[in-house]
């Protein structure tokens, strides 16, 4: 259970995997970060997301990677929801699960490498990766 999040079993070792526990749990025994999974699951916190992704409303660039098997914010309905959110016309989707920053680091440096050199991001992806417009 505890690597649910992860499709490369290799990507992480246990103590990666104590880390973000013990991070997530902090030292509130988890409070903080239940009201944050319980607003993700009402719906509460999507206006929260669309204040600093909406493209139509911010002024920086935005980008939404999304991990094809994540069980925890499934693609079908967290990724589309944030892809309204954001106005954007596709979001990248990625092999990975829920810790993409762990499994998909490199995929992650280019996009951010993309963005901040103000180059176009509509590049070829790596085998496996795609993006998706949710129709």
């Amino acid at each position: 259970m505890r690597r649910v999040g992860v499709a490369d079993q290799s990507s992480l070792s246990d103590a990666d995997i104590d880390a973000y526990r013990l991070l997530a749990l902090g030292d509130d025994d988890g409070a903080g970060y239940l009201r944050i999974m319980r607003s993700l699951r009402s719906g509460s916190g999507t206006g929260t997301y669309a204040d600093v992704v909406d493209t139509r409303r911010v002024t920086y660039p935005v980008q939404v990677l999304w991990g094809a098997s994540d069980p925890i914010l499934t693609l079908k309905h967290r990724g589309m929801e944030m892809l309204a959110a954001t106005g954007l016309p596709a979001l990248t989707v990625t092999r990975g699960r829920h810790y993409l920053q762990e499994e998909c680091a490199p995929l992650i440096a280019s996009m951010v490498a993309a963005v901040a050199s103000n180059t176009d991001t509509a590049r070829p992806l790596p085998p496996g990766e795609r993006q998706t417009s949710g129709e």
